[in-house]
Formats: structure tokens, C-alpha cells, sequence
């Protein structure tokens, strides 16, 4: 059943959003994320195919993450992958109220 519920917002998120524009695959900042893309894809694979990542600059030195939601996707954009993942780990935690350990679900 909570699974049903993830696809609900999901649905939802995609009817809900405007268009987004993706980075290119072969982009260094691509390149860079591909990892958090492997994780989302290992972590929760339903997720993988709507999932932009997109990497911006530090903020004040300080890692950064942003969360966004455009045509369907969520959109995380984070200053490098270790922000990234945090970001998910964010959006999966506090808006679909998912928690994922170490050891096991």
C-alpha cells in the first residue's frame, strides 16, 4: 500500500509540472552525478528514469542541494554527488516519507 501511495504523488507530480530541460549525458557535470543516478537506480528504481541531475555551484564554499520538481521529473540540483544524494535521500525521506538504511529496508 505504500508503495501505491508513492506512485499516487508521483502521478500527481508528473500531471502537476511544467516541462524541464535535461543536461546532456556526455556533460562533465553529467559525467560527474552518474554515480547518484546508480544509486537512485539501485535504491529505488522506479524513481531512475524521472530524475534530472544537475550540477551547480558551491554556495559561500558551503555543498549545496536543490530540489525541484519540472514535467514529471524531480530535478536535483547539487554542487557535487555527495550533495546529490543527500538530496535524494531529502526527497525520499521527507516528502515520500520512504527511509532507507544500510541494512535493508
Amino acid at each position: 500500500m505504500f508503495s501505491r501511495a508513492v506512485c499516487i504523488v508521483l502521478l500527481l507530480i508528473t500531471a502537476l509540472t511544467p516541462r524541464v530541460r535535461g543536461t546532456d549525458a556526455t556533460s562533465p557535470s553529467a559525467t560527474e552525478l552518474r554515480s547518484v543516478a546508480d544509486l537512485a537506480h539501485r535504491v529505488v528504481p522506479w524513481m531512475a528514469d524521472k530524475l534530472v541531475l544537475i550540477r551547480i555551484p558551491k554556495e559561500h564554499g558551503q555543498d549545496v542541494f536543490d530540489l525541484r520538481t519540472e514535467a514529471g521529473k524531480l530535478v536535483i540540483r547539487a554542487s557535487d554527488p555527495s550533495s546529490a544524494a543527500m538530496g535524494l535521500n531529502y526527497y525520499l525521506k521527507y516528502y515520500c516519507h520512504r527511509s532507507m538504511s544500510h541494512v535493508g529496508q
